[in-house]
C-alpha cells in the first residue's frame, strides 16, 4: 500500500505543478526574465514535493552558490535528480529514454530538460549549444558525466565530452557528491535506493517501499586543473572520489530517529 500512496501522491502533485508551469508559461510569455524566476520556484519546490512523497531527507555541507554555476554529480538513483533539484534553479542533461517515460517524460520536458542521446556522438556539439545557453540565461546547469546511472559504490570515470562547454576558467564550477541512508528496518541503499540491475517499475517499488531516506549531497567548489575537457575530467572525478562515501542503511551507524520529511519551505 505504502509505494502505491507515494505514487499516487508525487503524480497529482507533479501534476499540479507542470500545470503551474503552463500557466506561467503562457501568462508571462512576454517576460523571459520573469519566467525564469518563476520557473525556479516552481522547480525547486516540485523537487522538494517529490522528496515528501517518497519520505525523504535532505542533508546539505555546503552549497551550490548564489550565482549560476555548473554542478557535476555521482549518479546512483533517481532520486539523484529531486535531491540535487531542491536546491538550485537547474537545468538538468538527461538521457533521451527519460523523455519518454510515462508522466515523468511529459513533465521533465515541460521543466526544460535537456536530453542527450549516448549512442550518437554527432550530438555533443547540439548538447553543449544548449547548456551554454541554458547558462547564459541564469540557470545552473546539473549533468552526471559517469555516463549513467552507477552502482553506489565508488565515483566513475567522468565522460569528458559534456564538460566541453565549461572549460573556460570564467565559468565556476561545483561539484557534488551524494549519498543516502535508509531508515531501521528498511532494506540496504544498494537494494532500495540505488537503480542499478532492474527495470524502473521495481526500483520505484523498492524505494517507495523505505519508511525513510536520507540524502546526503557534500557540495565544493572546483579549483582544479582544466586546460581541457579530458584534464577537467580526471580532476573532477578525483575530487569527488575523494570526497565520495560508500552508502550505508541507518542501522548500521546507530541512527533511530522518527523519519521526518524535507521541509518544504
Amino acid at each position: 500500500m505504502r509505494p502505491l500512496l507515494k505514487s499516487a501522491f508525487i503524480l497529482v502533485t507533479g501534476a499540479f505543478w507542470l500545470t503551474t508551469w503552463i500557466l506561467i508559461s503562457i501568462l508571462f510569455c512576454w517576460s523571459s526574465g520573469i519566467r525564469s524566476r518563476l520557473r525556479g520556484f516552481v522547480y525547486i519546490h516540485w523537487c522538494k514535493t517529490i522528496l515528501f512523497g517518497c519520505r525523504a531527507r535532505v542533508h546539505v555541507d555546503g552549497s551550490v552558490g548564489k550565482e549560476p554555476c555548473l554542478i557535476v554529480s555521482n549518479h546512483m538513483s533517481s532520486v539523484d535528480i529531486p535531491l540535487l533539484g531542491s536546491q538550485a534553479n537547474a537545468v538538468f542533461v538527461a538521457k533521451k529514454e527519460i523523455g519518454s517515460w510515462p508522466v515523468i517524460g511529459w513533465a521533465v520536458t515541460g521543466i526544460g530538460t535537456i536530453y542527450i542521446d549516448r549512442k550518437n556522438r554527432h550530438q555533443v556539439a547540439e548538447i553543449n549549444q544548449k547548456t551554454r545557453e541554458a547558462f547564459s540565461k541564469g540557470f545552473w546547469i546539473t549533468i552526471f558525466p559517469e555516463g549513467g546511472i552507477t552502482p553506489a559504490d565508488k565515483v566513475y570515470p567522468l565522460k569528458s565530452p559534456l564538460l566541453e562547454p565549461f572549460v573556460p576558467d570564467d565559468i565556476p564550477i561545483r561539484y557534488a557528491t551524494i549519498r543516502y541512508e535508509t531508515g531501521p528496518g528498511d532494506p540496504p541503499v544498494d537494494e532500495a535506493v540505488a537503480w542499478w540491475g532492474v527495470g524502473m517499475g521495481e526500483h520505484l517499488r523498492r524505494m517507495f517501499s523505505c519508511r525513510r531516506i536520507d540524502g546526503y549531497i557534500k557540495i565544493r567548489e572546483y579549483t582544479g586543473p582544466r586546460a581541457d575537457r579530458k584534464e577537467l575530467a580526471r580532476g573532477l572525478q578525483e575530487a569527488m572520489a575523494a570526497d565520495f562515501q560508500p552508502a550505508r542503511t541507518s542501522a548500521e551507524v546507530g541512527v533511530d530517529k522518527k523519519p521526518t520529511p524535507v521541509e518544504l519551505a
